[in-house]
């Protein structure tokens, strides 16, 4: 049976939240760099204590975002049909990442660009391989090497190396155009050319 939350826990929750949510909106219209904590506590109207109790720093609130990302990815690749191949449930796992990565919107990915990238000497969330995108992306690959649908002429970690390469590559280009287009847009060819590439033939 599940606990039921004090009035207290379900407040902490909602500090939380607007905490979170409040950062995400400063940093999309301001730039993450040109924001403080003193800005995030005054746009949530709360206190600096409640934020560092919720979070040790502003790049935290962004691996609490790619974390949720991440519980996501897993839920997907989990509820994927049991009967596909490896190479339809890797076509299914990228289609689904590049259309989260659109519902989210580009200015949230640029967020997060900027600031694993201006971090240089902390170790980067998005790189992270415990990650699970990088679990459910290897899981696929071995499925789609065993079933033969997949190259086995190249390692899982080899294949998983330009899957990133490629998605990232079209994240970026759509994050620095100001997503003055649809990126999903791209996903038809961005798709076949990816599974072109990596198909047993």
């Amino acid at each position: 049976m599940e606990k039921k939350l004090t009035p207290r826990q379900i407040k902490a929750q909602e500090t939380k939240q607007k905490l979170y949510d409040k950062a995400l909106e400063l940093f999309s219209k301001n730039g993450y760099c040109a924001v403080t904590i003193d800005d995030i506590c005054a746009k949530a109207n709360s206190s600096k204590g409640a934020f560092y109790f919720h979070f040790s720093s502003k790049h935290d609130i962004l691996v609490t975002q790619v974390s949720k990302t991440d519980i996501e990815y897993k839920n997907f690749y989990e509820n994927l049909e049991s009967g596909l191949t490896g190479k339809e449930k890797l076509k299914a796992f990228v289609e689904f990442i590049i259309q989260h990565i659109s519902n989210k919107g580009w200015d949230i990915e640029w967020v997060l660009y900027v600031a694993e990238l201006a971090g240089r000497h902390r170790p980067r969330y998005i790189t992270n391989k415990d990650r699970n995108f990088y679990i459910c992306l290897e899981r696929i690959i071995k499925e789609g090497q065993a079933d033969g649908t997949l190259r086995n002429d190249m390692s899982e970690k080899e294949i998983i190396e330009v899957l990133t390469s490629n998605i990232r590559g079209m994240i970026f280009n759509w994050v620095i155009s100001n997503g003055e287009y649809a990126i999903t847009d791209l996903t038809p060819f961005m798709v076949k050319f990816i599974i072109a590439g990596l198909e047993n033939k």
